[in-house]
């Protein structure tokens, strides 16, 4: 997959269209979402930790789409009471099984960012919900991949 992606990446110039049919400009493809999952280095055992990008060098990210599903089995989220906790690190303990394989896949296939709604989008702040949440579109559309978790009702039951 690894591979697969870098090639994509390198020669595939086909693969910066969208689904509206335009085609992602190349500058456009670095520019980062306004927070990520920085979830380290392949190899890496550090805990992942949310970032804000605003003066971050461009890069590419993975984007997770999955199912929030009833509240007892929601994601862990990102309020404004543990924003700066979570800039600081979010441990592996809290992370549900879908986000952990989002985390490992995005580690093996080489990209140190991740991208998902419940932690990086300020879930209790609704200046930044509305400001976010239109341009999920774009952050979907303009992620090197996005990891569906399309087979499972909620984060609990893993990417595959």
């Amino acid at each position: 997959m690894r591979n697969w992606a870098r090639k994509c990446l390198k020669h595939h110039s086909r693969c910066r269209g969208t689904i509206s049919r335009g085609q992602i400009e190349e500058h456009e493809l670095h520019r980062l979402p306004t927070r990520v999952i920085d979830v380290g280095c392949p190899g890496s055992e550090d805990e992942p930790r949310l970032v804000e990008t605003a003066g971050y060098p461009k890069g590419h990210w993975v984007a997770l789409s999955h199912c929030w599903g009833s509240s007892e089995h929601h994601p862990p989220k990102t309020t404004k009471t543990n924003l700066n906790e979570h800039k600081e690190g979010i441990a592996f303990s809290k992370f549900p099984k879908t986000f952990l394989e989002a985390i490992i896949l995005t580690r093996a296939l080489g990209f140190r960012y991740l991208w998902a709604d419940s932690l990086c989008i300020v879930q209790d702040d609704v200046e930044d919900w509305l400001l976010e949440s239109k341009n999920m579109g774009l952050v979907y559309q303009h992620a090197v991949i996005t990891l569906a978790a399309s087979g499972a009702e909620n984060s609990s039951e893993g990417l595959f």
